[in-house]
């Protein structure tokens, strides 16, 4: 009776060391997933920050330098323009006409 105890006993230490190694792999694991979030956070955070700046120093140009800019990067042909053209939000036609056009 004793020696089935001390089995009994000795295959329970055997589970707990067990678990205890699966443990210890999913920490190991769980630890992995954090530093790596908390990577990815801390770079996220950077970059919220650098658009912050970014976006106060594009605060500081006036409307007119703002379309100069835009005008600058996005160039097309400058002899052709829109005559009409449907508003989405209103379902309205929109009519607009470039100074010196016929038409």
């Amino acid at each position: 009776m004793a020696e089935a105890y001390s089995t009994n006993i000795r295959q329970r230490i055997r589970r707990t060391l067990e678990r205890l190694d699966a443990l210890d792999r999913e920490k190991s694991a769980l630890q992995a997933e954090f530093d790596q979030l908390q990577q990815r956070l801390q770079t996220e955070e950077r970059q919220e920050a650098t658009w912050k700046v970014q976006a106060a120093s594009h605060a500081r140009f006036s409307p007119e330098e703002k379309i100069r800019i835009f005008m600058s990067l996005f160039r097309g042909r400058e002899d052709v323009f829109p005559k009409r053209w449907d508003n989405a939000k209103t379902e309205n036609p929109v009519m607009r006409q470039h100074a010196g056009m016929n038409g």
